[in-house]
């Protein structure tokens, strides 16, 4: 019987060391998500201040620059 108990309670430690790991794995990813998840939002709102400007600003193309002339034999490079 105290055998069993020597095993039981060795049983018991490695499985409360394993479940300690994976808290510890739990809370890494967890920070991980907190940290994308506050880039997310900067990125967010950089994505948004400039949007706003662009609205602001008047809608002015530059004029297309004309298309050189189109030569009557292709081939013949002159």
């Amino acid at each position: 019987m105290a055998d069993d108990l020597v095993a039981a309670r060795l049983t018991i430690a490695q499985l409360e060391a394993r479940l300690e790991e994976r808290a510890a794995l739990v809370s890494a990813a967890e920070a991980r998500a907190q940290m994308a998840e506050a880039d997310r939002d900067r990125w967010r709102a950089l994505a948004e201040k400039l949007t706003d400007r662009l609205a602001e600003r008047p809608a002015v193309l530059p004029p297309e620059p004309e298309p050189p002339p189109r030569r009557w034999w292709p081939w013949r490079k002159v």
